[in-house]
């Protein structure tokens, strides 16, 4: 009877798959946004989110869940029940980050969480205060050598990509250029237009206004590739940090246990939604590359990013 039982058992569960991918979603999916509202994540995951609306036919609510640089949200969202209908929409890079700080956030990326599907990414770049004397990077790194410790980098605080993304420069072409923290990336940008400080790393959504405006200067885009957003502006790996690249990753996550049918269900229409033109139209409008891609894309590039920061925050130090 025990061998009857089971193998009943495990032919309900074979079953099971495809009978919740066909039934999926029968109600409306939460997406909690671990920020507030109006920054990149948010306005990434309210676009993403109408999208799905038309792909699965049904309402995704978004619940902004703010704290701890994302974790408290994260953190709760991998707590839920893993059946599809609270999705995370998960800052990749920040989450990574964070994962590597002390105290750790409390969750595991790789452990906690299923993949669903890649978003997209912001890209990030180096830009200047108003008279600045370097006209490139290899001219910022020129005058960070020849007077060490004079120049400051500001950042959106400390633990962020932009502070790491500094680090990481700094790490990578040898520089000492002391950190100025703040509270957000815009008093910093207001900072350094302001000639406060020097330099910053910041996403290209937060500086381009002030850069369209004439207020910054940018002296390259932190991808490796050229920008489609700032036309005409060299790589920093151009300019002599051969192979840096700094983005911010975002992507949808699902708490850990949820089933592979379901997941895979939200991929295709993860990756339906990055092809339809109004949607690709309101991510170009916030400085977004779209990412489609599999599940699998997904959690190698969460693991890279796990890696890099791990190795750029070794090298950094203690965050202040």
């Amino acid at each position: 009877m025990k061998y009857v039982f089971g193998a009943a058992a495990l032919a309900c569960a074979v079953m099971t798959g495809p009978a919740i991918a066909q039934d999926y979603p029968s109600r409306p999916i939460t997406m909690i946004v671990p920020y507030t509202p109006g920054g990149a994540t948010d306005i990434i995951g309210r676009v993403i989110a109408e999208g799905l609306r038309g792909q699965l036919g049904q309402s995704v609510i978004v619940e902004n869940v703010a704290g701890a640089g994302g974790s408290v949200g994260a953190l709760q969202a991998s707590r839920t029940q893993p059946d599809g209908y609270t999705i995370l929409m998960g800052a990749l890079t920040s989450h990574s980050i964070n994962m590597n700080l002390t105290p750790p956030p409390g969750f595991d990326l790789t452990t906690d969480f299923e993949t669903a599907g890649l978003a997209g990414f912001v890209p990030l770049a180096l830009v200047t205060r108003p008279g600045f004397e370097a006209d490139d990077v290899a001219g910022l790194i020129e005058m960070a050598k020849a007077s060490p410790g004079e120049l400051t980098y500001a950042s959106s605080g400390a633990g962020s990509p932009q502070h790491l993304g500094m680090e990481m420069l700094k790490d990578m072409a040898g520089l000492d250029i002391v950190h100025v923290p703040y509270q957000g990336s815009s008093p910093a940008v207001t900072d350094l237009m302001g000639g406060h400080v020097d330099v910053m790393i910041d996403t290209v959504p937060s500086i381009l206004p002030s850069v369209s405006g004439g207020g910054l200067r940018v002296l390259g885009v932190a991808t490796l590739e050229p920008s489609p957003f700032l036309e005409g502006v060299p790589t920093i790996a151009s300019g002599g940090v051969e192979g840096f690249e700094v983005v911010s990753w975002f992507g949808v996550l699902l708490p850990k246990g949820t089933p592979d049918a379901v997941a895979d269900r939200l991929n295709t229409a993860i990756n339906a939604v990055l092809t339809d033109d109004e949607v690709l139209a309101a991510l170009n409008r916030q400085g977004v590359v779209p990412a489609p891609g599999s599940r699998a894309d997904q959690a190698g590039r969460m693991q890279a990013e796990i890696e890099k920061w791990r190795g750029v925050i070794a090298a950094a130090g203690p965050m202040e």
